[in-house]
């Protein structure tokens, strides 16, 4: 277990050196869901059982962004390693 910490803490370090990842992991989803909230509000409505669009969006992009840093930065780094 002492060996994957300090593999997972290698490889956060070696992560956050690139300045890209950094900006399309954390920065660009910030900037996309207030975009998407300032398009669609956050307006209860009937259609979405009196939820805001913003309060349906949120758990679906979280799981999104996830899944999709992973599946990018996953191969570049193995590809780096060779």
């Amino acid at each position: 277990m002492i060996m994957f910490a300090a593999l997972t803490k290698f490889e956060f370090k070696l992560q956050m050196r690139n300045v890209i990842t950094l900006f399309f992991a954390l920065v660009f989803p910030v900037m996309m869901l207030l975009l998407f909230g300032m398009m669609y509000g956050n307006e209860p409505s009937d259609f979405t059982g009196g939820r805001g669009t913003v309060d349906l969006m949120l758990p679906a992009y979280t799981c999104m962004i996830v899944a999709v840093t992973g599946l990018m930065a996953l191969p570049l780094t193995i590809a780096a390693y060779r």
